[in-house]
């Protein structure tokens, strides 16, 4: 499966349910379910196209970003709020989270989860865990799905963004043609 992510010639899907086999627990497996379905329904793992703006604009500005880093920028770059603190804070192969931690104090809850998650990949601690994510009160969907997708991210780096991109990119051609028939 990773020559198949890395060639990009899997779905999103079954490399999302490649990366959590190994998670027993059925009610994490029914959200992992559900944001399978969303992103195919979206065509993309972003929240937004806002979301995949400020995304590629981190990336940008961290050139050679390992796969960690990579899955920290998804995750900080998806709310807008987050984002503008992250920014300052952005250097080129790091977040100094120490300053982060200091101006993101009173923020949403979504946001904030996406934080402490981030701040878990880069020192390896835990903030939440397997219950939380599978507990639709604590975690909220939206964050569950990015949570997840950022996990994939750290494990396969850029590939798994561009697996997603591809069916977005399939949606978009597949339009254009439509249109050129019209005319």
């Amino acid at each position: 499966m990773d020559e198949r992510i890395r060639a990009h010639t899997c779905t999103f899907g079954e490399m999302m349910r490649y990366c959590f086999s190994g998670i027993g627990d059925n009610v994490f497996q029914f959200r992992l379910r559900l944001a399978i379905e969303r992103e195919a329904e979206l065509k993309s793992c972003f929240l937004d196209a806002g979301h995949r703006k400020r995304f590629y604009e981190g990336l940008a500005y961290t050139r050679k970003a390992s796969k960690n880093l990579i899955a920290q920028i998804f995750l900080l770059s998806a709310y807008e709020s987050l984002w503008v603190e992250t920014k300052k804070v952005l250097e080129r192969n790091c977040v100094v989270y120490s300053a982060l931690e200091l101006t993101i104090k009173g923020i949403d809850v979504n946001p904030h989860n996406l934080f402490t998650t981030a701040l878990d990949l880069e020192y390896g601690s835990a903030h939440s865990d397997l219950l939380d994510l599978s507990n639709d009160e604590v975690v909220d969907f939206d964050v569950f799905r990015m949570i997840c997708y950022a996990l994939a991210i750290s494990a396969y780096g850029l590939d798994a963004v561009k697996v997603s991109e591809k069916q977005r990119s399939k949606k978009y051609k597949h339009k254009r043609k439509g249109e050129r028939i019209n005319e």
